[in-house]
């Protein structure tokens, strides 16, 4: 079974159509932008409520559009490059959809490189800090992902690029081997010069550098500091308001009922900005 991507661009589709049409906003935020402090006093001002109001509703409806023409403009590049994209979805909530998924989204360099965020492994410290990261390997994977990637996601930086604070530990990221009709689709992608990301879950996922190998880059970094994806990736492009997807393998399904869930009403409030909690 592999997941329906059509079914989840019908469900952004009608997500764009039902807040353009009635937009969501952030009851909280308006009442606040429309209450002063006067004399220790909080005083509200309807006539600034409604013009917050009306000013929250263009702003939500932009964002939505701009996602529109975002998606638009995508879509038809990679058709120009021979790519159907299954789907082209909203940026936060392709986030907010692999993270409910269980997948982690990595960002690998022309060497397969993926960097690991420094805040995963500094919360082990560095005392046994190997001892800790090949046993996580050995009993229990999906917790050894989970602490070189806490927010499921590779660092996005260039191996060259280093700060006195944030050093990036870099592992080798080993996938499955794509079948005939992702490798065209890749091969067409990368001819194209078109930035790919993958997604896969933590089964489908492993690396080249042994956990000590890991463990030692990291200790390294710190010390020169204080001197100073089941087998199925999901092979993805995206721009700041706009991810599509642009194909998968494997049998790893995203669920019709999680995808009604993430896209409801009350979780939409992650996807465009100022999209909360009350209907105007």
């Amino acid at each position: 079974m592999r997941t329906d991507f059509a079914y989840i661009d019908d469900a952004v589709s009608d997500l764009c159509t039902r807040e353009l049409e009635s937009p969501t906003i952030s009851h909280e935020a308006v009442k606040a932008a429309a209450t002063r402090k006067i004399a220790g006093f909080h005083i509200h001002d309807p006539a600034e409520e409604k013009r917050q109001v009306n000013a929250a509703v263009e702003r939500r409806k932009g964002a939505i559009t701009d996602f529109q023409m975002q998606r638009d403009q995508m879509a038809a590049g990679l058709t120009a490059m021979g790519i159907v994209p299954l789907a082209v979805l909203p940026t936060q909530l392709w986030r907010s959809l692999s993270n409910a998924a269980g997948l982690y989204r990595f960002v690998p360099d022309a060497h397969g490189l993926v960097g690991i965020p420094p805040d995963g492994l500094a919360r082990l410290g560095t005392d046994n800090l190997v001892g800790q990261l090949e046993w996580l390997a050995k009993n229990d994977w999906h917790r050894y992902l989970a602490t070189l990637f806490p927010h499921h996601a590779s660092a996005e930086v260039s191996r060259t690029l280093f700060s006195a604070s944030h050093a990036v530990t870099f592992a080798t990221l080993v996938l499955p081997d794509p079948p005939a009709d992702v490798v065209a689709t890749l091969v067409k992608a990368a001819d194209a010069k078109v930035p790919m990301k993958v997604a896969a879950v933590a089964d489908a996922v492993s690396f080249k550098e042994s956990p000590s190998q890991i463990a030692g880059n990291y200790i390294a970094e710190q010390e020169a500091i204080a001197r100073r994806l089941r087998d199925d990736p999901i092979i993805y492009t995206e721009l700041p308001h706009a991810t599509a997807i642009l194909a998968q393998f494997g049998d790893f399904p995203i669920e019709r009922e999680l995808v009604d869930r993430v896209v409801s009403a009350e979780a939409a409030m992650r996807f465009f900005p100022d999209l909360i909690t009350i209907r105007v």
